[in-house]
């Protein structure tokens, strides 16, 4: 984040979902270094500085139109409730077989969370790829940030593992409770 721009794109999509801050930014939350990042432009801005100017705009083609119908705010929100459990791996796993059941995407307000869950843990590739829809495959084309996305073996249908649901021992009371409370919670979708 270095242009006024961004900043306040940033400011207004949150920080949730948003990488760690990184060099000088390290020791602070993302929300600290984002408001800290405001203020240093902003004192840039009202001392005069004034940005280069852009000779020109990249070629931005606009993202394609949606196919699947997006899920509910509350199915995302499972989603991120699971991946703060100590039973993520499979409660993740059948959030995305359900999802890619029911042929649904998560809405565009949730793609920059759901495209970090996916970033951070590899073995969901397969789980929540297919449900970011066409808006998230071409986020993950115009954006550096997704470059290890882009590789073609994750989108062919042929090196595509076979998804397979949790199992879930019998005696694993906990897990077999947050499975339901999950499914009853996505049961509307």
């Amino acid at each position: 984040m270095n242009t006024w721009a961004e900043l306040i794109d940033q400011v207004m999509l949150g920080t949730q979902g948003a990488a760690s801050p990184s060099g000088e930014w390290a020791s602070h939350t993302p929300e600290q270094a984002l408001l800290k990042q405001i203020a240093l432009a902003g004192a840039a801005r009202r001392g005069g500085y004034v940005a280069p100017a852009v000779r020109s705009l990249p070629e931005l083609n606009p993202a394609p139109p949606e196919v699947l119908p997006a899920c509910s705010v509350i199915a995302v929100d499972w989603l991120r409730k699971m991946e703060r459990t100590s039973y993520a791996r499979e409660l993740i796993r059948d959030w995305g077989i359900f999802m890619i059941g029911r042929r649904k995407r998560v809405p565009h307000t949730s793609l920059p969370s759901v495209l970090g869950i996916i970033n951070k843990h590899e073995q969901w590739i397969p789980y929540l790829l297919p449900v970011i829809g066409e808006r998230g495959r071409w986020m993950i084309e115009n954006s550096e940030g997704y470059a290890e996305l882009r590789k073609p073996e994750l989108w062919s249908m042929e090196e595509m593992p076979e998804l397979k649901a949790a199992e879930i021992a019998e005696d694993n009371k906990l897990l077999i409770d947050l499975r339901k409370q999950m499914m009853e919670g996505l049961a509307h979708e």
